[in-house]
């Protein structure tokens, strides 16, 4: 794979990853708290810790903070997973998909200290949580066949 093509794919990619989970988060965020912006804003905990209420209301600082990282993070996954893709032409769309997801959870959740955590954990269920990384999935899966000089 050529790295321009390689780049392409992960800005393409990165960029859907940004769009599809940001709108989950939000989403999940309103049902379970009533503000699309709490879960948003819990991923300042990063900066200032646990103790600190970073509210459910729209924040330039926390919201857009959260965002970033979020955007950040996709596009690191993105770069994972286009990588990934562009090694082993043979895997299954589907398969590299979970792959990148199951990294993804794992280094989240179990490898980086609790103060790196997404934090969207402390507003959320599980199973919001759950189905945040699951339409991460389906959308890597979904973007999949999408180019074939990957």
């Amino acid at each position: 794979m050529k790295l321009l093509d390689y780049a392409t794919n992960v800005v393409v990619t990165g960029s859907v990853l940004t769009a599809t989970t940001t709108a989950a988060i939000a989403v999940a965020s309103k049902r379970e708290t009533g503000s699309m912006f709490a879960a948003l804003n819990q991923i300042m905990h990063i900066v200032d810790g646990d103790e600190i209420d970073h509210g459910s209301a729209f924040s330039p600082r926390n919201t857009l903070f959260g965002v970033a990282v979020s955007a950040s993070a996709m596009f690191g996954w993105a770069a994972i997973h286009e990588a990934l893709r562009g090694c082993c032409k043979a895997t299954n769309p589907i398969a590299a998909a979970v792959a990148t997801t199951t990294l993804a959870a794992v280094i989240d959740y179990a490898v980086v200290p609790p103060r790196y955590t997404p934090g969207i954990e402390k507003v959320l269920s599980k199973g919001a949580v759950v189905a945040i990384y699951g339409v991460m999935c389906a959308s890597l899966a979904l973007l999949g066949g999408r180019n074939k000089n990957s």
